[in-house]
């Protein structure tokens, strides 16, 4: 149908369409789109977003599906800018308190770094803090605690439990949430990393280390779908937006960094960058291409006694 042929009353067309509110068009996102594109006079997309319109609620079964996915993910795309537009507004002014990291920028993300001796430090979280704690040479491998698939509820229990083996200890690097994050809220996941952060403070260890989560390697779409693995992405973002509020307002306890693994390993789509993703990450859900970079970039980021967020 082209604007020369379209019926010129609702009554040409057959009346209105069932269910169809006249008195609420003005709340219609393609009202909306019109109203946009008449103030800024491009006739063109006026034009083309009537049309939508018509076919919303005129069009065929196939055409409304479409339009309404259309929508749909124009939505969920915004929120994303939204989001990652917040972040770097927060990231901005976490790294303008930190005179140091400000001129010395980012650290280089290397791809295979030598490891120092890790046997000061301590691993503290689920599979993936456990595959960093793989990724030292053996002899040199720190202490774990946590266990694969534990949620962060479940880190934070066997912390209190085994909070003796954080004496003596010089840093502490807690990596956790993945495993409950698409049902738990960024609030909840926050909460139990300060209390982590408070155990750890109250061992003595001078150094502790709070991860964002990695994003997600983008073949585990695959296994979850597009939808869930977008959903995953704004999640892993309103976590990692929580912590750095949660260390700027002064939540943690002195000594603690929450160092961003989201951003710096991040492609233009949100998903894991590709020359991070090893041929180990066959079931697309523990980034071992990251592990030995990330620990290494926490590194290059140490500064001791130093509880600015990078």
């Amino acid at each position: 149908m082209t604007v020369s042929n379209a019926p010129e009353t609702t009554a040409d067309s057959g009346g209105v369409p069932e269910g169809l509110d006249l008195g609420k068009l003005g709340d219609m996102e393609g009202i909306r789109e019109i109203m946009e594109h008449l103030q800024k006079r491009d006739w063109a997309a006026m034009v083309g977003a009537i049309m939508t319109i018509w076919k919303e609620y005129f069009g065929t079964p196939e055409e409304k599906a479409e339009i309404a996915r259309a929508r749909k993910e124009a939505k969920e795309g915004q929120t994303r800018r939204n989001t990652r537009e917040e972040l770097g507004r927060l990231r901005e002014g976490a790294e303008g308190n930190d005179e140091e990291q400000a001129k010395g920028g980012d650290p280089e993300l290397v791809k295979d770094p030598e490891l120092p001796d890790g046997r000061e430090f301590v691993l503290i979280g689920d599979s993936v803090a456990n595959g960093m704690h793989l990724s030292f040479a053996a002899g040199k491998r720190p202490s774990f605690i946590g266990k694969d698939g534990m949620t962060t509820f479940q880190v934070l229990d066997r912390l209190k439990a085994e909070k003796e083996r954080l004496t003596g200890k010089k840093k502490a690097i807690i990596y956790c949430a993945g495993n409950n994050i698409l049902g738990s809220s960024a609030d909840t996941l926050v909460n139990h990393m300060v209390a982590m952060t408070q155990i750890c403070h109250e061992a003595g260890v001078p150094e502790i280390i709070v991860n964002t989560q990695f994003p997600p390697v983008p073949d585990y779409k695959k296994n979850i779908g597009e939808d869930k693995f977008a959903e995953l992405i704004e999640k892993n973002e309103a976590f990692r937006a929580a912590l750095l509020e949660a260390h700027a307002s002064g939540r943690f306890p002195p000594g603690v960094r929450v160092v961003d693994l989201t951003k710096p390993f991040s492609d233009e789509a949100g998903g894991m960058r590709a020359d991070f993703v090893d041929s180990k990450d066959s079931d697309y859900l523990h980034p071992w291409g990251a592990y030995k970079p990330a620990l290494d970039y926490m590194m290059q980021t140490d500064r001791a006694n130093d509880s600015k967020a990078v």
